[in-house]
């Protein structure tokens, strides 16, 4: 169990996080605990870079991975990545409803900057 698991502590945990980067960087758990110390800390765009090394991976599964992809470059404000990640997930579940909103406004350029609180509806 790592340090930010345990305590709960992002600004503790993210230099030790960086530390071990280098020899545990292929490591899709690690990728989404560093991922997820990043989000708490409002690093969005680090975040996000994370999200796009799961996307490679397809971890945990291809399906989720584009989600955190799309909910992060949101945050980060990146939306023509939210874009693609939205088409992209379209391609595994045409029916999504949040991927649908999320690409029609986008392509309607109405109120995207609120659509990162697509997400937190759901939590």
């Amino acid at each position: 169990i790592t340090h930010f698991q345990a305590q709960r502590n992002p600004v503790y945990a993210l230099p030790y996080f960086e530390a071990s980067a280098s020899y545990q960087a292929l490591d899709p758990p690690y990728l989404l605990q560093l991922l997820e110390v990043y989000f708490v800390l409002e690093e969005y765009e680090q975040a996000h870079n994370q999200a796009l090394k799961l996307l490679e991976k397809g971890f945990p599964a291809r399906d989720r991975a584009l989600k955190i992809a799309m909910h992060t470059a949101l945050e980060a404000g990146k939306y023509e990545q939210a874009k693609q990640h939205s088409e992209a997930f379209l391609t595994l579940d045409s029916n999504d409803p949040i991927s649908q909103e999320i690409l029609q406004r986008l392509n309607e350029n109405d109120r995207v900057d609120s659509l990162k609180y697509l997400f937190r509806r759901r939590e």
